[in-house]
């Protein structure tokens, strides 16, 4: 059967009661892109991931994660440990879910959401993605990017020129970071590969193994681009676009 790619995109739609009412949607697009539906969740997202079996899972500024069945109803939710609060979420190839929170700590916690392992990174993360081979990469304000064990022992560090502000690994190994500035394509080295830019400031990127990369940017815009970064297709939603996360459906 045929696959076909989807994309999840969490944005915060904000009332006419001020910012202590917002709500959280996700939307649910095709890679053409165009939006199929919506799902509100309870809080206020922070960041959206997906796992191979259809699962998402979203963490809120309430220090909170919420497992959901596909695009459908909330099946879970927990509070999450250690200091500070969430900042990004990833998921492994056997299932694993790793938060980054902001005090540097990482979470590492199964798809029934209780805490397997925990460790540190210095300086305070932005974002975090696993690879195929279940090696973890954290890119922190300071322009490092860490690498780590499964179990989050620390393995490599190396550093970018700009402030990141999101990373996702595709599933042939290649690291897809934005910067304030730029998009860059990197090795499991951390040795860049290509560099671009899109319209408007990156937000965050998701890749996957057969070369389809989108990245969210200022402007509610969604950019499908190539692995030499060059723009495909672009596209303006509604909302304050904030994450995207590339899902698989047969």
């Amino acid at each position: 059967m045929p696959i076909t790619r989807l994309v999840l995109v969490a944005v915060l739609i904000s009332s006419l009661f001020g910012p202590r009412a917002l709500a959280g949607t996700t939307f649910h697009l095709n890679m053409l892109p165009a939006v199929l539906n919506t799902q509100p969740i309870p809080g206020t997202p922070v960041d959206v991931v997906t796992n191979a079996t259809g699962g998402v899972f979203v963490v809120t500024s309430g220090d909170e994660i919420h497992s959901l069945s596909g695009i459908g109803v909330v099946l879970n939710t927990q509070a999450l440990s250690g200091a500070g609060v969430p900042v990004a979420i990833a998921t492994s190839g056997t299932g694993d879910i790793y938060v980054a929170k902001s005090s540097g700590t990482i979470l590492r916690l199964n798809t029934g959401l209780g805490e397997l392992t925990s460790g540190t990174v210095a300086g305070t993360p932005v974002d975090i993605t696993v690879g195929p081979a279940g090696l973890v990469y954290v890119a922190t304000t300071d322009g490092t990017i860490h690498k780590l064990a499964a179990a989050l022992g620390a393995i490599l560090t190396g550093t970018v020129p700009s402030t990141p502000t999101a990373i996702h690994a595709n599933g042939s190994g290649d690291i897809f970071m934005t910067t304030t500035g730029d998009v860059h394509r990197m090795n499991a080295a951390l040795t860049v590969l290509a560099s671009g830019s899109v319209l408007g400031t990156p937000i965050d990127v998701v890749a996957d193994a057969a070369g389809n990369t989108i990245v969210a940017a200022s402007g509610s815009r969604l950019h499908r681009i190539t692995n030499t970064i060059s723009t495909l297709i672009s596209l303006t939603i509604s909302g304050n676009l904030f994450g995207v996360s590339i899902n698989f459906a047969g």
